[in-house]
């Protein structure tokens, strides 16, 4: 035992060497390691290079006198400690929430994952069918439309839903917003016509381009005219007039021009938009359990100011925000939210430039 002391007393410093004193209480353990000691005392350098390197478990290789059980016994200590220091830290720590649409959430969250970024998936909004989804069928099969212009992938779904019980109607003149709805109206075989080059409703106003026609009685190949371009958009019912505003400051078609369409002095715009409000965004229920997990959050991210209005009533605005893009952020803006807050992938608008965003957000 007094051999036992001197080791304590020995190696003050270390406090890895009083972790073994629990270990030694055992009196088949105590007296060959202090025999041991005491016959070769070159063998306490070696303990002291261990435990200098953190590890215990050595510690049966330099006492080779020891019984065998002195090694199990100290590496089930190490193990034991690590995980109690692994569980003793917050499993909410610097926690990001995915607030789209059940289902929805997939890409962005592969994304985060292999940054290793601690994801809770919490949607804050539903969607259900709005008033102009029972008549965007008849208005398919019955109109003919320059552009139909999809904002969102949830509008796409919704179009294509209803498009593909449409026999008369071929989709070979979508004008998506983005990438992201471009490549799912891609993958159900619709044709694109137009891209904005930026993901923005007050981009692909400007940008969308202009119809001609040869003159009436013009040669072919001759002068053209501009005519009227019929653009169908359908919506969320929650989405804000900026297309159909920009759109209409386009202005209209140049006198001479509205002649030959037959058009009375003030009438024929450039582009005549047919809004319908197909679906609706409503929030999502939460249960107590939710709301309380969502208040731990470090980050929060939000691809819609539905999704974004429903976090601040229900939780506040004390968080870093990612969003999808300028649309969002500048919601988050008029909602209240601190600028020093807000981040989003500022010039290109997407999937890999969100989850840029969430990393920037959380070091912020």
């Amino acid at each position: 035992m007094g051999g036992l002391f001197c080791l304590a007393l020995l190696l003050p410093a270390a406090t890895d060497a009083f972790l073994l004193i629990p270990h030694l209480k055992q009196q088949h353990l105590q007296r060959p390691l202090a025999k041991t000691y005491q016959k070769h005392p070159r063998h306490l350098q070696s303990l002291l290079t261990y435990l200098n390197t953190g590890s215990i478990t050595l510690l049966s290789a330099a006492t080779a006198d020891v019984h065998q059980g002195t090694s199990s016994s100290s590496s089930s200590s190490s193990s034991s400690s690590s995980s109690s220091s692994s569980s003793s830290s917050n499993p909410t720590e610097d926690l990001v929430v995915l607030t789209r649409e059940a289902g929805k959430n997939d890409k962005l969250r592969k994304l985060l994952e292999a940054r290793e970024f601690n994801i809770l998936e919490l949607p804050c909004i539903a969607h259900c069918h709005a008033e102009g989804h029972a008549q965007l069928q008849q208005t398919l099969e019955t109109q003919v439309f320059d552009y139909i212009v999809i904002t969102s992938p949830e509008a796409a779904q919704v179009f294509l839903e209803v498009a593909q019980t449409c026999p008369t109607y071929k989709p070979t003149n979508l004008v998506p917003i983005g990438e992201a709805t471009g490549v799912l109206l891609k993958k159900a075989g619709a044709g694109i016509k137009f891209t904005p080059s930026k993901a923005l409703a007050k981009v692909l106003a400007v940008e969308l381009p202009e119809m001609e026609e040869e003159k009436v009685g013009g040669k072919e190949g001759g002068m053209k005219s501009r005519r009227t371009a019929r653009v169908l958009y359908p919506a969320s019912k929650r989405a804000a007039h900026t297309l159909e505003d920009g759109l209409y400051a386009r202005g209209v078609c140049e006198e001479g021009e509205r002649e030959a369409q037959g058009e009375r002095e003030g009438g024929s715009r450039l582009f005549e938009v047919t809004r319908l409000n197909t679906y609706d965004t409503v929030p999502a229920e939460w249960s107590e359990a939710d709301e309380s997990r969502a208040k731990a959050c470090r980050v929060v991210t939000f691809a819609s100011p539905s999704a974004l209005k429903v976090w601040a009533s229900r939780v506040g605005m004390e968080f870093n925000v990612a969003c999808i893009g300028e649309t969002t952020a500048t919601a988050a803006r008029q909602a209240g939210w601190k600028e020093e807050r807000i981040f989003y992938p500022r010039e290109a608008p997407g999937i890999e430039g969100w989850a840029a965003a969430v990393e920037e957000a959380l070091q912020g």
